[in-house]
């Protein structure tokens, strides 16, 4: 039962990576058009938002399945947590 469960965790950190992933993919792409300086800029605070917060997301998600598999929580985890948690904050301000 225990084994089931870890693959349940597993599938679910993994899907959704993929969602985070594929809107962080369109964050960039309004990103890239500020940089290039198009003519049609669609920019706004909810991109930076998302383009900040996620190394926090992926970094939890990616520590769910390490997690899962090792039954140990990652060396450094709190200096880790800290950092990007603060890189999340100053996205709101």
């Amino acid at each position: 039962m225990d084994s089931k469960r870890k693959i349940i965790h597993i599938i679910l950190a993994i899907f959704v990576l993929s969602l985070v992933s594929l809107g962080m993919f369109a964050s960039v792409d309004s990103l890239f058009s500020l940089i290039t300086m198009a003519e049609v800029i669609s920019f706004s605070n909810g991109i930076i938002i998302a383009f900040f917060f996620f190394p926090l997301v992926f970094y939890f998600l990616v520590c769910s399945i390490y997690l899962n598999l090792t039954a140990r929580i990652p060396r450094y985890h709190d200096s880790y947590v800290k950092y990007l948690g603060v890189i999340a904050i100053v996205a709101f301000f």
